[in-house]
């Protein structure tokens, strides 16, 4: 959106959701998809970089990015332990950082909602990751 001229909205549903036992939403090609939105949060994040699009929100948009592509995917993560996965961590925490090498400056992590995220991303090991997880499910 940020850069087209104009855009129109439909105020009409175009589509719709059925679930049933051989869908995505049953199978095992879930863990995949929910990575997804990780993936396109990326390709957005790269692409406006490339523009030099940031500039101005610069710090609004890291967490727009820490939100949609962490944050989102950790809270599946602690939701349903079937997507748990610490190589999915790692992925992107490492894409976190390579997309903004000075995220911890960030002064809007000061915020007390993203606290236990924050702390998570100095997790250097898959034992205190699965711990992490355990404990938030428990909470």
């Amino acid at each position: 959106m940020m850069t087209v001229d104009k855009y129109a909205v439909i105020e009409q549903p175009l589509y719709g959701y059925r679930k049933h036992q051989k869908s995505t939403m049953f199978s095992n090609r879930i863990i995949d998809y929910y990575m997804h939105s990780f993936d396109m949060q990326c390709m957005v994040s790269k692409e406006l970089t490339r523009r030099k699009m940031l500039d101005a929100y610069k710090y609004e948009f890291q967490i727009l990015h820490f939100s949609k592509a962490f944050v989102e995917e950790i809270n599946r993560m602690i939701k349903d332990p079937d997507f748990e996965s610490y190589d999915n961590f790692c992925s992107m925490v490492s894409a976190l950082f390579e997309l903004f090498p000075d995220f911890m400056s960030n002064p809007y992590l000061s915020q007390e909602s993203l606290s236990s995220y924050v702390e998570m991303l100095k997790i250097d090991n898959e034992t205190d990751f699965k711990n992490k997880l355990h404990l938030s499910r428990t909470k």
